[in-house]
């Protein structure tokens, strides 16, 4: 039992002894690694982020404005329901899309992930789900055929 119990506690010393020795030159490396990272990456992807939350007033206006639609039209809500997608949700939409496709990461992989989104809500903003690329091709092979 005494001999596990010192040869536990001398592996664990070799482990984490390097840590204990010497914490300044551990600490050291940890700062290096961090910001060879790349520090500009940071701001770059910090700068895109507080971008993105400036259109978050003009997603919220809308989605807002959308939920307090009902699901039904009836005789008596349908001109409430028309002003509010006409006046509210449509041009917040269109705002939020506008000021999207001006967002310009210099960043190759923020840009990537921007061009995404901003195709998203492009799509959202039209109605439209995104469509897998190969699906375009083989709805446009059907072809209707009238007989006789």
């Amino acid at each position: 039992m005494k001999k596990s119990w010192i040869i536990s506690l001398l592996t664990s010393f070799v482990l984490i002894g390097g840590v204990l020795l010497s914490p300044a030159a551990s600490a050291n490396a940890a700062n290096a690694a961090t910001s060879t990272y790349s520090d500009q990456s940071y701001e770059e992807f910090k700068e895109y982020t507080t971008q993105l939350f400036a259109l978050e007033t003009y997603e919220a206006k809308a989605f807002t404005a959308l939920e307090s639609i009902d699901t039904q039209v009836t005789s008596t809500n349908r001109k409430s329901m028309y002003l509010k997608l006409t006046n509210t949700v449509i041009p917040n939409y269109t705002k939020l899309v506008s000021k999207a496709k001006q967002i310009k990461p210099t960043n190759p992989k923020i840009k990537k992930i921007h061009d995404i989104f901003y195709q998203g809500k492009l799509h959202s903003a039209r109605g439209v789900p995104p469509v897998p690329k190969g699906s375009i091709q083989e709805q446009s092979e059907l072809h209707v055929t009238k007989t006789g």
